[in-house]
């Protein structure tokens, strides 16, 4: 199966009206090159409009069962990581054997990919003949290098054994999660001095619990400008390394034959990590032999950095952190100083609109749930094809880096029906965070507007001081989103977590302006 960062840049691909074969086909003409004794197999994907082959997936099969997943990895390769033309996205895949439509539909279904059956595929087999005769007997069907790393950096079958060291500093970092507390915090600064390189800005993935794992960028422009529809990885806007930590079922099965080969440590017996580099304008790649050395000494300082500053990080996040440490240079035994350093965003006041109009409270009912929360922009796109009502914002909402601020509203299921009807039928403008005077004193609260109710009361003072750390995250990333946010009304939520099958209505909009707000007080003075 696909992997969400492969899915998010997958869907990201500029489309083309070509169409591409896929086969498996068997190559034991290669047996002697890749030295391996025989039953050698290769995914072929080709571009019936150039004949031009796409990618040259080599691999072993010992069961049927096998070849599905193996031509969704060949697949992979020719949209992310070609051998020849850039990445894109073809209109139609035609493949000769039942099982491999069924399966590929399966994954595809998001990405408006069509696949059909042929029974026969000549212009693959001839492609393939004239390769092997017109390009020495086969050799050229290995897949050359995608990108320009040098040969002498590329890794060799000699060198996997030496990656167990970078391996055992991935699940050291496993166990100190620190997902749990720097998923959406800026990127710490790792400062190196080697290799040509100075710094490296680690930023931690926790979008999801599923998506964990930490991006290496080499400057902070890249940082600051990532792509927040990959949770991190953007994968055609920039260079950066990455690890990232996979359940079983996700990983493909080269990666399994090369942990089980080489006695790479495992998180656990359920998660491996996928290791590579992120290459501007061509995705992702294997890393380099330096690159290993990089990602294995910045690993290293990280995990002391967490060991020694970890708590206090959870309890103080809010304060600069540095730390120097030493650990084992990579190529010659000797030790390396390591600067690690976290600089928190300042943290903003809230920013509260005077309200003089008519605050209702005829809309939410009591005993109503709320909370303030940022949320993966693929959620976003979820949850407005699972609900039952779904209002888009009139404009595209700016994709902000940190997620989507939402308030979400819990309410039993038929009075959750009610509101997404009204605030449908009254035409919803936003929330807004007002500040009134109620007899000399003032009042902070949340209210929902409505171009057709003016506000209804969300939350009143007293209660809002409860979310305070909340609603500072919700407006910065609603600062991000240039206004942007929503509103999801979830029918009978329990517990802290929501399960999309439960979200009656998602409404996103471009935020309330201020000529909105005038227009509702003058329509609904208090």
């Amino acid at each position: 199966m696909l992997t969400d960062i492969q899915a998010q840049a997958i869907q990201r691909l500029p489309r083309t009206t070509h169409v591409w074969q896929g086969d498996l086909r068997a190559l034991d003409s290669l047996a002697s090159v890749r030295g391996i004794d025989g039953g050698l197999t290769g995914v072929f994907w080709i571009d019936e409009a150039t004949a031009a082959p796409r990618s040259v997936h080599p691999c072993v099969v010992t069961h049927d069962h096998q070849k599905p997943p193996l031509i969704l990895e060949g697949l992979i390769e020719a949209l992310l990581s070609p051998i020849q033309g850039n990445p894109v996205r073809p209109r139609q895949l035609v493949v000769c054997r039942r099982e491999y439509q069924f399966y590929l539909r399966g994954v595809l279904q998001n990405f408006d990919i069509q696949v059909e059956y042929r029974p026969q595929l000549p212009l693959m087999d001839e492609v393939l003949v004239f390769l092997a005769e017109q390009m020495g007997g086969g050799r050229r069907f290995l897949p050359r290098i995608p990108d320009d790393l040098p040969e002498d950096q590329v890794l060799r079958p000699q060198d996997y054994a030496r990656l167990r060291d970078l391996y055992q500093q991935t699940v050291a970092l496993w166990r100190r999660a620190p997902w749990n507390y720097l998923a959406e915090r800026p990127p710490l600064v790792i400062t190196l001095n080697q290799w040509g390189i100075k710094t490296l800005q680690a930023s931690i993935l926790g979008a999801t619990e599923l998506q964990v794992g930490v991006v290496f960028y080499y400057n902070r422009a890249d940082c600051d400008n990532r792509t927040p529809h990959d949770d991190g990885i953007g994968l055609r806007s920039y260079d950066a390394l990455y690890l990232h930590f996979q359940p079983e079922e996700e990983v493909s099965l080269s990666l399994v034959e090369l942990y089980q080969t080489h006695h790479w440590p495992q998180p656990n017996q359920n998660t491996f990590v996928e290791v590579g580099r992120v290459v501007k304008g061509q995705g992702l790649r294997p890393l380099g032999r330096t690159e290993v050395l990089i990602v294995q000494t910045a690993l290293s300082a990280l995990n002391l950095f967490l060991s020694k500053q970890g708590r206090r990080l959870r309890e103080q996040p809010n304060q600069k952190t540095t730390y120097t440490c030493s650990v084992p240079h990579p190529q010659d035994g000797g030790k390396l100083p390591i600067w690690v350093e976290y600089e928190p965003l300042p943290v903003a006041p809230l920013e509260l609109v005077p309200w003089s109009g008519l605050v209702r409270d005829d809309l939410f009912p009591e005993g109503m749930s709320v909370l303030y929360e940022v949320i993966p922009w693929s959620t976003v796109s979820m949850l407005e094809v699972v609900a039952g009502v779904s209002r888009p914002a009139p404009r595209d909402v700016p994709m902000g880096t940190l997620g989507f601020p939402v308030v979400m509203l819990a309410l039993k299921t038929r009075a959750a029906q009610k509101v997404c009807q009204r605030l449908l039928d009254e035409n919803f403008l936003g929330v807004v965070f007002a500040q009134q005077i109620e007899g000399g004193e003032v009042v902070d609260f949340t209210m929902v507007t409505t171009q057709r109710g003016g506000g209804y009361l969300v939350l009143d003072m007293e209660h809002e001081r409860e979310h305070r750390a909340e609603l500072q995250k919700f407006q910065q990333a609603q600062r991000l989103c240039q206004g942007g946010h929503g509103l999801v009304i979830i029918k009978d939520r329990r517990g802290s977590s929501f399960d999309p099958e439960d979200v009656v209505g998602i409404f996103t909009c471009n935020g309330v302006t201020d000529l909105d707000l005038q227009l509702l007080q003058e329509s609904f003075p208090e």
